[in-house]
């Protein structure tokens, strides 16, 4: 795959209902570690996936990595990446996902998507407005 095939499919998940992925966050990740009450995940139970986990195929995906950033969860994993992004670039994807992920916004998530310098080098995207 490569970073333009990718950013055309994290553009049509977020338009079609395959983003956000989430779970509510147990009592002990909210009281002591300090996190939010939704948490992003690869997988979420009602079988959504994140902008990292549309990559991971279904054989490879293993519920221990929930909660590891996508960087090395994907090396764990052994996925491969799309041709022209790193692993910090996709860390930066992925939290243009997480950072929504309480209050989805599709159309914010594909601007600030555009934004991120590991695509700024691409044709922009279409249906950036719609809503």
């Amino acid at each position: 795959m490569t970073k333009l095939e990718y950013r055309d499919l994290l553009v049509k998940c977020a338009l079609d209902g395959t983003f956000p992925s989430f779970r509510k966050a147990t009592e002990t990740e909210i009281n002591i570690q300090g996190k939010n009450k939704i948490q992003c995940c690869y997988r979420s139970p009602d079988g959504k996936k994140c902008a990292a986990g549309i990559i991971i195929p279904d054989e490879l995906y293993d519920s221990r990595y929930e909660g590891k950033n996508a960087s090395y969860t994907l090396r764990a994993l052994n996925v491969p990446i799309p041709n022209g992004l790193s692993y910090a670039d996709l860390d930066d994807i992925q939290e243009c996902h997480d950072e929504l992920v309480e209050c989805w916004d599709k159309v914010a998530f594909i601007n600030h998507m555009n934004e991120l310098s590991c695509f700024r080098d691409l044709p922009p995207t279409v249906n950036t407005t719609e809503t």
